[in-house]
């Protein structure tokens, strides 16, 4: 019988199980990850190849700070920088502060946009501030807040109904994390009403919408961690927490 490990070691584990893939998928030409794309019916025209996707190297991004080794940090800074340049921060544009999926195309190309990468990229983004910001160079810094910004004036602008349970989540916790991050007290009061919003929502329905869906409860249950565990309001914290 093994040894029980220890929750350092178990969290070690994971992450070198997460990096593995993204390790073997690094293109340092573009300073993404590199992946055979699978086949999307919608939103995007990519249906195979070769492609450098958006929210999977973030997500590397953040691991690679999380592991901290050797020519990790920038590694992660050069992922960050690439992605703030395919963002669509054009205040007139339709798809303002979002991503495509790939590098190879962008938000205004795809048939239709996925505004739901406001959301997800802008997750992690918030989270390498909030765990790694002290060490990020003030020009990678810099990019982090302001793509903040666009995702989190993105979501605000599409204001999904609540009933769409696990992005209406995400977009909660990006515009509350958001607004105290830019010190934008608007863009709090957004958050923090539309915390009231969805558990309006919950109760009149009796559940979560997609309370049968494994990946959507999984993404609602995340991010109301992420609540709890990086929004510092009493009011929001009850709600969050019921």
């Amino acid at each position: 019988m093994h040894p029980a490990w220890s929750a350092a070691e178990y969290d070690r584990t994971l992450l070198r199980a997460a990096l593995s893939e993204g390790d073997r998928c690094w293109d340092p030409e573009a300073n993404l990850l590199q992946i055979e794309a699978p086949y999307n019916p919608i939103h995007t025209h990519i249906k195979g190849g070769l492609a450098h996707p958006t929210r999977n190297s973030l997500q590397y991004a953040l691991l690679l700070l999380e592991r901290g080794g050797a020519g990790d940090a920038e590694r992660a800074h050069a992922v960050i920088l690439r992605i703030a340049e395919l963002q669509d921060r054009s205040v007139e544009s339709a798809t303002y502060g979002i991503w495509g999926y790939y590098a190879e195309e962008s938000a205004a190309e795809m048939d239709p946009a996925d505004w739901n990468w406001a959301d997800f990229l802008g997750i992690q983004l918030l989270l390498v501030h909030a765990r790694h910001s002290d060490r990020l160079p003030p020009a990678v810094l810099r990019e982090v807040r302001e793509s903040v910004r666009h995702a989190a004036a993105s979501i605000v602008r599409r204001n999904v109904p609540m009933s769409y349970t696990n992005v209406a989540v995400m977009g909660t916790f990006v515009t509350l994390a958001a607004g105290r991050l830019l010190d934008d007290e608007k863009l709090f009061a957004y958050g923090k009403d539309r915390m009231v919003r969805l558990c309006e929502a919950i109760d009149t329905t009796g559940s979560f919408t997609e309370f049968n869906s494994p990946s959507y409860w999984g993404v609602v249950l995340q991010t109301l961690t992420l609540i709890r565990e990086h929004v510092r309001d009493e009011e929001v914290l009850v709600l969050n927490d019921r």
